[in-house]
């Protein structure tokens, strides 16, 4: 996965207090890097349609920016599911 310079990257601009977290998952997570990609992608598209200032666009626009809070929400979560670390049970304690 491409990542960039982080001025130029839309994930980091997304998550700028924890853009090492994000790099360490993408690189360990597929999905997580799929979701990374996506978010580049279509943060471009949105780029994109905002240059055009198309009034036509606006539904594709609203479309674009909803997608875009969908996928940080889904990658906060993600972030946050890895910083949970599983601890074994304890030993249990025999009688006397």
């Amino acid at each position: 996965m491409a990542m960039g310079k982080a001025t130029d990257d839309p994930v980091a601009r997304y998550f700028p207090d924890c853009h090492g977290a994000v790099l360490a998952l993408a690189a360990r997570d597929p999905a997580f890097s799929d979701m990374c990609q996506e978010l580049r992608d279509v943060d471009g598209a949105l780029t994109h349609l905002v240059e055009r200032h198309d009034a036509a666009q606006a539904e594709r626009l609203s479309e674009c920016q909803g997608w875009i809070e969908r996928l940080r929400n889904e990658m906060q979560e993600a972030l946050a599911q890895a910083k949970i670390v599983p601890l074994r049970p304890a030993p249990r304690l025999r009688d006397p």
